[in-house]
């Protein structure tokens, strides 16, 4: 393999694995929710909705080679293009933001 694609298959996990933490985080929010207000709430439902998909990415992106992530990457591009610059524009704006308020080295 490359040094890309190890790069960008590690980064994939990583990414699953911060993924998999939020939703284990969203799926205890719902619990506590579901205990303090009761069964049948919509908003405990909701939470628990999101938090299963972050799992199904979560395990997605853990077991995804970078083939595999192209492939789908280019697959959805192609059946939704309108989604994908949505959604590159977003990831690009966090990541003007993350360096925005990175500190200045060498100063």
């Amino acid at each position: 393999m490359s040094d890309t694609t190890d790069i960008v298959e590690q980064r994939t996990s990583e990414v699953g694995r911060h993924v998999g933490a939020a939703a284990e985080g969203l799926h205890d929010f719902a619990r506590d929710l579901r205990e303090e207000v009761g069964r049948g709430n919509v908003f405990s439902a909701a939470a628990d909705e999101v938090a299963q998909r972050g799992d199904t990415l979560a395990a997605y992106l853990r077991g995804c080679t970078a083939a595999r992530l192209l492939s789908d990457v280019d697959r959805l591009a192609r059946r939704a293009p309108l989604t994908v610059a949505a959604a590159g524009f977003v990831a690009g704006f966090a990541a003007s933001r993350s360096f925005k308020m990175r500190p200045a080295s060498g100063s």
